[in-house]
């Protein structure tokens, strides 16, 4: 079984390679650093303070969106974001329907996240990597069924 994560970083690295030539190879920054010095030795060190400065700064990006991802695995985001038109839907009629819809996207929520914690628990063992993994999948699909149902619910009651 392929995991998600092999299917996405093949892709996902080739794509990141040609970003890499494009913007180490034309951004005018570098041409100016490497074209600016006065000597081959300047420009070369001029190119390496602009990695050194750089690349930490996109890790820093990339270390930020990691972080955003595990909170929303163990932190439960709103059912729906419009928080205007969901206090509008818990005001109407379907205040109950609405009710009974979180409660089971609370429960979901509550499963996907025990999930995640199996999964890093699991680590260690690869047949109960794979079982985790499976779980966590069910359960984010869950969620994720949950929550288009409650966009849908506002969007037909609009």
């Amino acid at each position: 079984m392929i995991s998600v994560v092999a299917t996405i970083s093949g892709p996902g690295s080739q794509v990141g390679f040609f970003l890499a030539l494009s913007y180490f190879g034309t951004d005018q920054s570098q041409v100016q650093r490497y074209i600016a010095g006065r000597s081959l030795t300047e420009s070369r060190l001029g190119l390496m303070f602009n990695g050194f400065l750089k690349i930490p700064m996109q890790a820093l990006i990339l270390f930020s969106g990691v972080l955003l991802f595990v909170l929303h695995l163990f932190v439960m985001p709103p059912i729906v974001f419009n928080t205007t038109a969901l206090e509008q839907l818990h005001a109407s009629a379907r205040a109950a329907e609405l009710g009974t819809l979180e409660a089971r996207y609370a429960r979901a929520f509550t499963r996907e996240r025990d999930a995640a914690h199996a999964y890093a628990d699991s680590l260690s063992s690869p047949q109960q990597v794979e079982n985790a993994k499976k779980a966590l999948r069910a359960a984010a699909q869950e969620v994720q069924a949950l929550r288009a149902e409650a966009a849908l619910d506002l969007e037909h009651r609009s």
